[in-house]
């Protein structure tokens, strides 16, 4: 097969680079703003929730990001629709190859030379898991246990699918890596550049063994086996959430409770006071991936004596003049949390009753914020071996494309071969989608409140609002309040009003 002629192969890369220059981030940011106000409805008539953007090859990404957007709206129906409908999306990528590292298959040589963004949008680990955790909390709302309890299920169920799929990408990495042979990831960590720029991802993730601890979901699950009268798997879950916030005064006391029901560490004292309120407390949007271009002086094929040799297509390599004098640098984008959007802090949510007195506060369970750094540093080298390869091709296409003008003088061969770097840097733009109307922080609280009536309100930072609850004779009241910049939102559910479990 005759090979494409490396202009042809620049020209592509450059209009595949246009194509993309939107960030996902720019285009969530109007919805984020409308969010504010609670009479915004989700417009499925324009970007980025239209028919078309959810049926693209960024299916995932944009079901996820509506199925959210219309929860915190109140369309609890539609939002379910559309976590069921990126869980299918899901699902359908198991029955699917990892991505190859060259994705010439997947997406033709523009993908190859152009960068990540034209690939389709994969998700990462804890979002996956987050769709079912948040969705249970639709089913709820609707009084439907089975279907809590079923999402609750599928957490624990995923959560050994996910990790396998990882480990598949990692292998693919590393297996790209030895057969080209240019770029080692383990090269990076001598790098100090690359080592400050994701010094801030490793510290606030740095507890966690994977990005699928989630312990606002261990916590949700443990409520739902306690409900349900499963003391042991409640006991088990609670202690799951215990490892990940071991400072979670709440969950001390439910594995205390679960213990003393189960004669198990409760020393003749008694089960202790069993809390009738549990609020659960999602708080503020994820943090977003910003760019980072890493740059290493290297040679983009054989060399010697100022002598490239490229591949010429037919099994054989063509010798390249280079200039000896002028080293060439290559740039490849990475994207990366910086430490201003890891750092915004958590804040309690504060409950108190009707005449002002603070029932309780939320703690912290679940870090969705260093789940997302866990997630990202667990693809780090997939996504850098795939970028430094991508890098290297670019610069390898200049030099062909000035091989190619040979017969020119020595400027104009030079100008060729600068023009295709500078290309090179222009269309590598870094991958920066990821689930942006998911939660950053997940609390809880447990207490008590006797049967009826309650006017409680809810205060967090700027936010507050004021509802009346029903607490319910038996079983108990679920709070769900999910603080957004602008405004509260809250659903109460009384669990003896839901589907009997079972």
């Amino acid at each position: 097969m005759k090979p494409r002629c490396p202009c042809a192969i620049l020209a592509a890369a450059c209009a595949a680079a246009a194509a993309g220059c939107v960030s996902h981030s720019g285009k969530l940011a109007q919805v984020k703003a409308d969010l504010a106000f609670p009479n915004y409805a989700v417009n499925t008539n324009a970007a980025p929730f239209r028919a078309r953007d959810v049926r693209s090859s960024d299916k995932i990404l944009y079901l996820s990001e509506r199925a959210r957007a219309y929860q915190l709206t109140g369309d609890l129906d539609n939002s379910t629709e559309d976590y069921l409908a990126a869980e299918a999306a899901y699902d359908a990528l198991d029955d699917r190859p990892v991505v190859s590292i060259s994705a010439a298959a997947e997406v033709g040589m523009a993908g190859t030379v152009a960068n990540d963004t034209i690939l389709p949008y994969v998700g990462n680990a804890h979002e996956r898991l987050m769709l079912y955790q948040l969705d249970a909390f639709n089913h709820l709302a609707r009084h439907d246990w089975n279907g809590a309890r079923a999402a609750a299920n599928n957490v624990v169920y995923l959560s050994e699918k996910v990790r396998r799929r990882h480990e598949k990408e990692v292998r693919a990495a590393e297996e790209a890596a030895q057969r080209d042979g240019r770029f080692k990831f383990s090269s990076l960590m001598g790098n100090p550049e690359f080592r400050a720029g994701f010094a801030a991802s490793d510290e606030v993730s740095k507890t966690f063994t994977d990005a699928l601890q989630n312990g606002y979901a261990y916590y949700f699950g443990a409520f739902v086996r306690e409900v349900d009268g499963d003391f042991s798997g409640a006991l088990l879950g609670y202690r799951r959430a215990a490892e990940v916030a071991p400072a979670n005064g709440f969950v001390q006391q439910d594995i205390a409770r679960m213990e003393a029901r189960l004669g198990a560490g409760g020393g003749g004292r008694g089960a202790p006071a069993e809390p009738n309120v549990v609020v659960f407390f999602e708080e503020g949007f994820a943090p977003e991936l910003e760019p980072f271009v890493l740059s290493f002086a290297t040679l983009p094929m054989g060399h010697h004596k100022g002598v490239g040799f490229v591949s010429d297509g037919k099994g054989g390599t063509t010798a390249v003049p280079l200039p000896t004098s002028m080293p060439l640098t290559v740039k490849f984008a990475l994207p990366y949390y910086s430490s201003a959007q890891l750092g915004v802090p958590s804040y309690p949510l504060v409950i108190a009753d009707g005449l002002g007195g603070v029932v309780a506060q939320t703690q912290l369970v679940g870090d969705f914020r260093a789940l997302a750094a866990r997630a990202f540093g667990e693809r780090l080298p997939y996504v850098a071996t795939r970028a430094a390869i991508r890098a290297i091709g670019k610069a390898t296409a200049a030099a062909i494309a000035s091989h190619a003008v040979k017969d020119k003088d020595d400027g104009t061969r030079l100008a060729v071969l600068m023009g295709g770097l500078l290309l090179t840097q222009a269309t590598e733009t870094a991958d920066l989608r990821t689930w942006l109307l998911a939660p950053r922080f997940g609390q809880v609280a447990r207490f008590q409140a006797a049967p009826g009536t309650h006017r409680m309100t809810f205060t967090h930072g700027g936010n507050s609002g004021t509802v009346d609850v029903d607490v319910p004779d038996a079983g108990p009241l679920v709070l769900h309040v999910i603080s957004i910049p602008g405004r509260l939102v809250i659903e109460s559910t009384a669990i003896s009003s839901c589907q009997a479990p079972g």
